[in-house]
C-alpha cells in the first residue's frame, strides 16, 4: 500500500537568513498521521489530518497542502478516487510548492496525484520581502511553482517600463531572476513598480500573482575632489634676460658726449667751471638714463623647467579629479538598492 521509509520534506524558501531547523506543531501532527498510515490505520490517520485542517489558520498554506495531499492518498487507498482527486486538487490550489511524497506513496497514488496536479492552473510565488542588493553584481530571485506545467513570465511595470523581463518553462517549480540593470548599464531606478508573475498556456494567461515592489536607492559616500593649484603653488614661467653690452656702451658714450660737447663749443668765452659743471650734470644724467633704459629694455625669456613643472602640477590635479569623478559616478550609478515587495490582490 505504501513504500516504507522516512523522508523529510524540504521546501526551498527564499527568505532572509537561514531556513528554520525546528519543525512546527502542524508538521508533528502530519508525521503522526503518516505513522498511523504506516501502521495500516488509514481512517485514524485521516481523522488526525481532518482535525489538523480545522485548526490551521488561513495563512498556513504549506501545512494545509501537505495534510490535503495525505488525505487524498488515504481516500485513494479506501477506494474513493473522486474524493482523493478533490483533495489533491485542493492541495495544489493551496500551495503548489508542496508536492506528494514520491518515496512513500505507491505508484498508482502518485500517478493519480500528478494527473490532477497537471490539470490545476495554480501558481505560487516566494521571494525575499525586504533585501538590499548591489545592482551590478546581484539579481533578485522569485521562486515560482505551478500545478499545470507551462510557461511563466515576469512582467515589470512602472518607472516608464512595461515589459517582460524573464520567461521560463516550469514543470513544477523553478527559480526566476530579475536583473537590476538595464541594457545600457544603468541600474533600476528608484520608485514603485508592479511585478506580475503570469502562468501561460500558449498565449492565454491561466494564473497570475502580482507584487507591489518598492525600489529605494541607498546613499553612498563619495570622495571629494582635490583642490586645484593656486597662484602660490606655481613657479614663475618667465624672467628678464641680460643687459646688452652695446646698449650699455651707447649709454656711456652718450653721457660722455653730453659732458664734453658743451665745453668744446663754449671755448674760453664762458666760465670753464660753470660749463664743466653743467656739462658734467647733463652727461651723467644722460648716461644714467641710457643705462636704466638698457636694463628696462631687457627681453623677457621663458623658464622651460618652470613651465614644465607648472604643467605637471595642473595635469596631476586634473587627472586625480577625473579619476575621482569616474569613481564617484560608478558608486552612485550602482548604489545599493533596497527592494521591498508584497503580494497584492
Amino acid at each position: 500500500m505504501m513504500r516504507r521509509g522516512i523522508v523529510a520534506a524540504v521546501m526551498v524558501c527564499l527568505t532572509a537568513g537561514p531556513l528554520a531547523a525546528q519543525r512546527s506543531p502542524a508538521d508533528a501532527a502530519i508525521d503522526r498521521a503518516v505513522a498511523a498510515f504506516d501502521a495500516a490505520d488509514i481512517e485514524g490517520g485521516a481523522a488526525m489530518l481532518q482535525t489538523l485542517l480545522a485548526s490551521l489558520s488561513a495563512t498556513d498554506l504549506g501545512a494545509r497542502a501537505r495534510a490535503l495531499t495525505w488525505i487524498g492518498a488515504a481516500r485513494w487507498w479506501t477506494g474513493e478516487p473522486d474524493s482523493a482527486r478533490a483533495a489533491f486538487r485542493a492541495a495544489v490550489e493551496a500551495d503548489p510548492f508542496v508536492t506528494a511524497d514520491a518515496v512513500r506513496l505507491s505508484p498508482d497514488v502518485m500517478d493519480a496525484y500528478l494527473t490532477v496536479r497537471r490539470a490545476v492552473p495554480s501558481l505560487g510565488i516566494r521571494f525575499t520581502a525586504d533585501t538590499t542588493l548591489r545592482p551590478d553584481s546581484a539579481i533578485w530571485r522569485v521562486q515560482v511553482a505551478v500545478g499545470r506545467p507551462g510557461s511563466v513570465r515576469l512582467r515589470l511595470q512602472g518607472g516608464g517600463l512595461d515589459s517582460t523581463i524573464a520567461t521560463a518553462t516550469v514543470d513544477s517549480a523553478s527559480n526566476m531572476a530579475m536583473t537590476l540593470t538595464y541594457a545600457d548599464g544603468t541600474s533600476l531606478r528608484a520608485g514603485d513598480y508592479r511585478l506580475s508573475v503570469e502562468a501561460m498556456d500558449g498565449t492565454n494567461r491561466i494564473a497570475a500573482r502580482t507584487m507591489a515592489l518598492n525600489v529605494e536607492r541607498l546613499h553612498v559616500d563619495t570622495t571629494a575632489l582635490v583642490p586645484l593649484p593656486t597662484a602660490t603653488d606655481f613657479k614663475p614661467e618667465t624672467q628678464r634676460g641680460g643687459v646688452s653690452t652695446p646698449s650699455m656702451l651707447r649709454g656711456v658714450l652718450l653721457g660722455a658726449a653730453a659732458a664734453v660737447l658743451p665745453i668744446a663749443i663754449a671755448g674760453s668765452e664762458v666760465s670753464s667751471s660753470t660749463v664743466q659743471t653743467g656739462a658734467a650734470v647733463v652727461g651723467v644724467s644722460i648716461g644714467i638714463a641710457s643705462i636704466v633704459g638698457a636694463f628696462a629694455g631687457r627681453p623677457t625669456v621663458n623658464i622651460d623647467a618652470n613651465i614644465e613643472f607648472n604643467r605637471n602640477l595642473r595635469e596631476t590635479a586634473a587627472s586625480r579629479n577625473r579619476t575621482i569623478v569616474a569613481t564617484n559616478d560608478r558608486a552612485q550609478r550602482y548604489a545599493p538598492l533596497r527592494l521591498r515587495a508584497e503580494v497584492v490582490p
